[in-house]
């Protein structure tokens, strides 16, 4: 397996759990949303806000996961050969070693 190989398919793993995560997470954040309206319906006022800027946060999860698979599927970002890689890491280790 090269590493175009090799990072299209971390990409696509890395889509598929950005977007099971986030779905997960809001499924269970809008369940107890509604959980705790239906017990406390005065503190809708003071709980909505936070829900909704939570709501996105935890979308933009998702969003970041799509984007990071589309920049390296439509070949925006390269990470170059295996080798260059694998080069960099080990002299970073030294460098680190060094110190």
């Amino acid at each position: 397996m090269d590493a175009q190989t090799a990072a299209f398919l971390g990409t696509a793993l890395a889509v598929a759990f950005a977007g099971i995560g986030p779905g997960i997470g809001i499924g269970l954040m809008t369940g107890h949303y509604f959980d705790s309206i239906a017990r406390q319906p005065e503190i809708q006022g003071n709980i909505t806000p936070q829900y909704f800027i939570t709501l996105g946060v935890v979308e933009l999860l998702g969003l970041f996961g799509f984007v990071s698979f589309a920049l390296i599927a439509f070949g925006i970002v390269d990470f170059g050969s295996a080798e260059a890689v694998a080069d960099a890491a080990n002299q970073a280790i030294e460098a680190t070693a060094q110190h």
